[in-house]
């Protein structure tokens, strides 16, 4: 069992790639983060904490990069207080992830997942498995790769909800809005159907539909398929982009060992280091 906790900012949780060790890195703008893991019995626990400058600026919250050893777990609890949060190639038999504020993208994952976001955009790309996602201002989209019996469920307040299944599959479906459209573009088998799938929204969009049974491992920059209108960004957002830019480069060349904790502290930023 795993419990990750974190204060706030970017958290990306990843299986270990071959030759890789588990581990902790982690890295903030403007204190240095404290990375508490320790265990309790046959549970893992990851906190990382600010003491200051996270409340109301994003680029003041922490970066932080978790590496998980091969295989699968019982439960993997992940709760971020505000910020982006991307869990990657993970196997849970329990799979909770839970923000209250930013955006949360799955990849690869496997297992019954849970997504709870308060407000901000969900995307879970290629699962494999039961999942439920609820957000309540904000998007969400379900791509699923192998079904499982049970109920999947999308619920959203303020936002579109998309789900995309497998050809094939035998599923009962009920999608539903208060205030915007439905459109089911999937086979929806009688009732009782082994699996179902249940979507709704207050305002907004609900769509169910097969996915591209063509389509390659999703990128970690997959996106919805509605277009965003177009912004002319200003010197702040450009400077902003650099210098986010510049902290994950320092943030990866510490997790690959390039560059000593000391080494980026010098570079202007603070780091925290920790093995699994």
């Amino acid at each position: 069992q795993v419990q990750v906790d974190q204060t706030a900012g970017k958290l990306t949780i990843r299986a270990c790639k071959e030759g890789e060790a588990p581990g902790v890195v982690s890295i903030g703008n403007k204190s240095t983060p404290e990375v508490d893991v320790h265990r309790s019995g046959d549970r893992l626990v990851i906190e990382v904490r600010l003491t200051k400058g996270w409340l109301f600026r994003r680029r003041q919250g922490a970066s932080t990069i978790i590496r998980l050893g091969e295989g699968s777990f019982e439960q993997v609890r992940i709760d971020n207080g505000y910020g982006e949060t991307e869990v990657q190639g993970i196997k849970a038999a329990d799979l909770r992830v839970h923000v209250g504020a930013g955006t949360v993208q799955c990849l690869l994952t496997s297992g019954s997942l849970d997504v709870s976001v308060g407000a901000g955009k969900v995307s879970v790309l290629s699962h494999s498995g039961l999942a439920r996602c609820d957000s309540g201002t904000g998007d969400v989209l379900m791509d699923i790769a192998e079904l499982a019996a049970g109920e999947y469920k999308v619920d959203v307040g303020l936002g579109r909800a998309e789900v995309r299944l497998p050809a094939g599959g035998e599923v009962t479906i009920k999608a539903s809005s208060g205030i915007g459209k439905s459109r089911v573009e999937y086979p929806s088998a009688p009732e009782p159907a082994m699996t179902s799938v249940r979507v709704t929204s207050g305002i907004g969009e609900c769509i169910v539909k097969a996915r591209d049974a063509g389509a390659g491992a999703p990128s970690r920059n997959a996106a919805f398929t509605a277009q965003p209108k177009p912004q002319r960004p200003g010197r702040a957002a450009a400077a902003s982009r650099r210098r986010e830019g510049e902290e994950m480069r320092v943030l990866q060349m510490l997790e690959q060992g390039k560059i000593t904790p000391q080494d980026a502290a010098d570079s202007d930023r603070f780091a925290q280091a920790k093995d699994v």
